[in-house]
């Protein structure tokens, strides 16, 4: 697992999801690197070797509402992370056989909605594994050293 804080997009992804269905664009791979136009931050990439697929996370840690231009924004980033994320895969030398990209909505509720995004109570089913717990106890942990400085001051 990596975070990416520069996956280029190109100037054909940014058309693509823009005149596509969700749908199609989950079924497209356009090339990585080609005629970068922005980039976008990810906050995890994982392949996932069992199954070769390729997978990227964003993760809001707010409520999960956002007005109208935010949920085109958050929804054409992760649509132009579908479609270049397996050949993304490849030029790092990964073989996925599949992509996925997701938004994880941990403490609200869904302003994408499935198969697109995830929220807290689906993690670990998601994962395979118990990620809810590590992530309360690093909540808790930063919790307290916030209560701690508030006291302080």
């Amino acid at each position: 697992m990596w975070q990416e804080e520069a996956f280029k997009v190109s100037r054909a992804a940014d058309q693509l999801v823009n005149s596509q269905t969700d749908n199609e664009c989950r079924r497209t791979t356009l090339p990585y690197g080609d005629s970068t136009i922005r980039s976008i931050q990810i906050d995890m990439i994982a392949f996932d070797e069992a199954d070769q697929t390729i997978r990227a996370y964003e993760v809001k840690r707010g409520n999960g509402q956002f007005d109208a231009g935010k949920i085109r924004s958050i929804r054409r980033d992760l649509l132009c992370a579908q479609v270049l994320l397996r050949s993304y895969g490849e030029v790092f030398k990964y073989t996925p056989v599949a992509a996925e990209s997701k938004i994880i909505f941990y403490y609200g509720i869904r302003s994408i909605p499935k198969p697109w995004s995830l929220v807290k109570n689906e993690l670990d089913d998601h994962f395979g594994f118990p990620i809810t717990p590590k992530v309360e106890q690093a909540n808790d942990y930063f919790r307290a050293k916030l209560h701690e400085l508030l006291q302080a001051a």
